[in-house]
């Protein structure tokens, strides 16, 4: 779900601009999250035309509600980057 990724990626974001052993691997995390995440809403976009509940973990493929805003609307705030 978006929202889980959305809030994964808020924590990620918080500790890669932390002091510490952990940011460089936070950095590249949150990187490879992002991208991941955005490349494949967008190819199930294109494929589709819809944004989805879910996406199969897996095959990035999307399932159940379709179509659906709700949630997957924070694609915005993950594109801006933006997290309270």
């Amino acid at each position: 779900w978006i929202n889980l990724n959305y809030l994964i990626l808020a924590g990620l974001r918080h500790y890669s601009q932390l002091e510490g052993p952990a940011r460089t691997r936070a950095a590249q995390l949150y990187s490879q999250l992002r991208d991941n995440l955005v490349l494949n809403m967008q190819k199930q976009w294109e494929s589709t035309g819809y944004l989805w509940e879910h996406y199969d973990p897996i095959s990035g493929r999307g399932q159940r509600t379709h179509p659906f805003n709700g949630w997957s609307a924070l694609a915005l705030l993950i594109v801006s980057e933006i997290y309270p």
